[in-house]
């Protein structure tokens, strides 16, 4: 059983100097300024002739043993022209509150999925919310700590 909550999406655009740097504090700024338990580079992409770059990093906050506050963030750095360092990068973040209950072969049956839709709606579904709300604050914080970075830059 899968449940996924969206808490929130931000997108901000700035033009860097330096996308090499800017791409390299956006990643320190998330694996050492946040306390995120993982932060994992999905998607990497350089496409040199048409000057675009598009990174998809993923970062972790495990709550408990079954939900994740999980903070998606799309890189996408548009070069000048191929060969200048001066980019524009637009920065789309989403926040979600993922949680995952077991999917062994025990727990397939239709009454598993009962018993866990009730549990979950009577009493795991407060905690759930109560998470949304702390995905809703970080997502704001990462957002604004990486947008101050880069307009410093």
């Amino acid at each position: 059983m899968y449940i996924e909550e969206e808490a929130g999406r931000k997108t901000t655009t700035i033009d860097v100097s330096d996308w090499e740097l800017a791409y390299s504090e956006v990643k320190d700024l998330l694996e050492k300024r946040f306390m995120f338990d993982r932060v994992e580079e999905e998607k990497f992409r350089h496409h040199v002739e048409r000057g675009l770059i598009i990174s998809k990093i993923n970062c972790y906050n495990e709550m408990d043993d079954f939900t994740v506050l999980e903070i998606t963030l799309v890189l996408n750095i548009t070069t000048d022209n191929p060969e200048g360092s001066s980019a524009s990068v637009t920065i789309d973040s989403k926040g979600e509150v993922v949680t995952k209950y077991s999917n062994s072969s025990g727990t397939r049956s239709v009454w598993y999925y009962a018993f866990r839709s009730v549990y979950d709606k009577l009493v795991y579904g407060w905690a759930r919310g109560k998470w949304k709300e702390d995905a809703r604050e970080l997502l704001k914080e990462v957002h604004s700590e990486l947008r101050g970075s880069l307009k410093n830059l």
